[in-house]
């Protein structure tokens, strides 16, 4: 009910309402103001935009976060653990920069090299300089040696690929 009227009164699109992570929406404000939520990846076309949630609305978020929610959670403890090789598993939250970390647990090595990939472009776009320096910088010997670890890592899980088969090729080169 509660993701409804935040669809209704908001005018989130399907894909907006039914897709915001918990910290995405605030509580309830004191003064029963509307709180903005931001929407950028989840938003239409990936164009980042800005929309209000009432505040009747969130009490009822609040409210089912407090019972269903939770309620929920519990349940699907037991089956979410049996999953866990697939599943991201969140161990930090930055709610001023909105921003989850956290890893997979896994054996699958193509998962391991998506993985692997996505914290390299991370690094790349939380710290362009120093990504900047490493990847495109003066070839000094200790921008060189962070270099080629960062290459061996991405290159061993490669290697594990073409090992079962998921990829071909001559990693080597």
């Amino acid at each position: 009910m509660a993701a409804g009227e935040l669809a209704v009164t908001s005018g989130m699109r399907l894909r907006e309402f039914s897709c915001p992570l918990n910290i995405e929406v605030a509580a309830p404000r004191p003064d029963r103001q509307p709180a903005t939520v931001e929407l950028q990846a989840i938003a239409k076309y990936g164009f980042a935009r800005q929309t209000a949630a009432q505040h009747p609305v969130l009490r009822s978020l609040d409210l089912y976060r407090r019972t269903e929610r939770a309620a929920v959670v519990a349940r699907s403890g037991r089956a979410l653990w049996a999953r866990r090789a697939e599943l991201f598993i969140v161990d930090s939250v930055d709610t001023a920069r909105m921003r989850l970390s956290g890893y997979l647990e896994t054996t699958d090595p193509f998962a391991e090299l998506h993985q692997r990939g996505a914290a390299y472009i991370r690094f790349g776009l939380d710290h362009p300089l120093r990504y900047r320096l490493v990847a495109t910088g003066p070839a000094t010997a200790a921008t060189q040696q962070v270099a080629d670890a960062c290459f061996r890592f991405l290159r061993d899980t490669v290697q594990q690929c073409v090992d079962v088969g998921i990829l071909h090729g001559d990693v080597t080169r």
